[in-house]
């Protein structure tokens, strides 16, 4: 197989993964077309189109015929041979989807961890996962050549999880060099918000300025200006930078005990598993239970859940009107009762602008569904395959001591 990178074993920053790219972005292409865009001779290419064809990167797809001469093959990626992998961690389950090019789903696993602290247990269930999805890729003869894995909590710039604060199996893990050295699988860890943000704004305006709030057992914010993610390069600090993590801005000095580690977080106060805890009334236990309660309109969930809406709406107002939001959508657990919190949601919010201001948002339910975020994950493979910088350059907080919980004193 041709060597891309270190952390990608197929052919990052070579000049064959190059034309690669020129196929993903351009399609379909003759070699004297690739050529071109290289500006160098088609002859200088055949080395490159040598190796892609021989590795099954590339394969036929069309004959283009020439008046003035011999008729030229056009090329495609070989999408039923190269596939994409999702991981995702969410709700206490694992995900995985394997995709091929063309983002068909080939094979979907899940596997439910009872224990979200048991790290053992999380690890046989991650081993039985792999080995069902590696098994299938043999079965088609093809390769696996990129997968995100969507990390619910804080990260390090070498791939090093933290934190999860509701899901703290996953702490202490780097799976980026876990599943490398276990499975030989090219793995790029990061926080999960960029599987939601590839699966909720496929199909959304790239005019648009968007916020994603993924409302489950903590609150996610994720805003993208223009089809670009507003996030800022990793620095040697040791503060977390960018919106993501913006459900730890502490709301109330020396409050309530979050699962982060700090005290007074607004995730404290209004995740999902927070509501859980502050309101044993609804003799729910999960974040899960919370939204089919509120659903049924089971013992006052309903208004519960409605005050945190209005709660977070006020709480975001700064950011909507910061960066000029103008689309909001609701993701995560909690967005499967939407309709019920819609109304406060927005009735708190419009109060701070006028009817004519108002009139230009649209505030609406997203598709958290495992299956579209694991297709997320699997979307954020692919371009992270591409273009592995883009997404190199913003993970993760500075942490060359190899703590956990940095952020928890």
């Amino acid at each position: 197989m041709i060597k891309l990178s270190e952390e990608n074993p197929v052919m990052a920053g070579s000049s064959a993964h190059t034309v690669l790219r020129l196929f993903y972005e351009n399609g379909p292409a003759s070699q004297m077309e690739i050529a071109r865009k290289l500006r160098i001779t088609k002859a200088a290419s055949n080395q490159h189109f040598s190796r892609l064809i021989e590795e099954n990167y590339i394969t036929e797809s069309a004959v283009q015929p020439n008046p003035r001469g011999r008729p030229s093959q056009v090329w495609q990626i070989d999408s039923a041979r190269n596939f994409f992998l999702g991981l995702t961690v969410e709700d206490g389950a694992l995900g995985a989807v394997l995709t091929d090019f063309s983002e068909n789903v080939l094979i979907r696993a899940n596997r439910h961890l009872h224990d979200r602290a048991d790290q053992t247990a999380l690890l046989k269930l991650l081993d039985d996962l792999l080995k069902t999805i590696l098994n299938k890729i043999s079965k088609l003869g093809g390769r696996l050549l990129q997968c995100f894995a969507a990390i619910p909590g804080m990260i390090d710039q070498e791939g090093l999880i933290t934190n999860c604060p509701n899901f703290h199996a996953l702490d202490g893990l780097n799976l980026d060099q876990l599943l490398a050295e276990r499975y030989s699988i090219p793995v790029f860890s990061d926080a999960c918000s960029n599987a939601y943000i590839a699966a909720e704004c496929r199909n959304i305006s790239q005019d648009s300025t968007i916020m994603i709030l993924n409302w489950s057992d903590g609150i996610g914010l994720s805003v993208i200006c223009n089809g670009v993610p507003l996030q800022w390069p990793a620095v040697n600090v040791k503060r977390f930078r960018g919106l993501w993590d913006f459900s730890h801005i502490r709301i109330v000095k020396e409050g309530r005990l979050c699962h982060c580690g700090k005290r007074g977080c607004l995730e404290a106060y209004y995740g999902g598993n927070a509501l859980v805890e502050l309101n044993p009334e609804l003799h729910v236990s999960s974040a899960e239970e919370l939204a089919n309660a509120v659903i049924n309109d089971a013992a006052g969930a309903r208004r519960v859940v409605s005050e945190a809406a209005a709660a977070l709406a006020e709480q975001l107002y700064w950011v909507i009107e910061l960066f000029g939001i103008d689309t909001v959508i609701f993701s995560g657990t909690l967005a499967s009762a939407f309709e019920y919190y819609h109304r406060a949601f927005c009735d708190r919010l419009k109060s701070f602008y006028t009817d004519e201001e108002f009139a230009v948002f649209s505030i609406r339910q997203g598709d958290p569904s495992p299956e579209n975020i694991q297709l997320g994950a699997a979307l954020v493979a692919k371009n992270f395959f591409f273009y592995p910088q883009r997404l190199r350059n913003s993970r993760g907080i500075w942490n060359k001591t190899g703590k956990l919980n940095p952020l928890s004193k």
